[in-house]
């Protein structure tokens, strides 16, 4: 089972300068309560840079965020190409499905 509090590091902290976007970012997530403050912003962060190639982002709801973090949760687990299957769908910009992964 893939478990997404691997993913968690208590010690990341919200920047200064993303704190009102994060006021926002945390509500929009509930499901992510595992992941500290500053991890979920982290991540969330990296994802915008990696596959939406956004840099300076506002919070806002992408379920394709789920996806990469799962993505990034088995690339800790398993193999590195399984991690890729994840990655590769989402930068395709296909809908994402059950199937995609399973």
């Amino acid at each position: 089972m893939l478990q997404l509090e691997m993913l968690d590091d208590p010690t990341n902290e919200v920047p200064e300068f993303g704190r009102e976007d994060f006021i926002e970012l945390r509500p929009l997530y509930p499901e992510l309560a595992m992941l500290s403050d500053g991890t979920l912003y982290a991540w969330f962060d990296l994802y915008q840079m990696d596959c939406c190639y956004i840099n300076g982002w506002t919070a806002a709801r992408d379920d394709n965020f789920l996806f990469y973090l799962i993505s990034k949760v088995a690339g800790r687990q398993y193999k590195e190409e399984t991690a890729k299957v994840g990655q590769s769908v989402i930068k395709q910009n296909q809908p994402v499905t059950r199937a995609d992964f399973f």
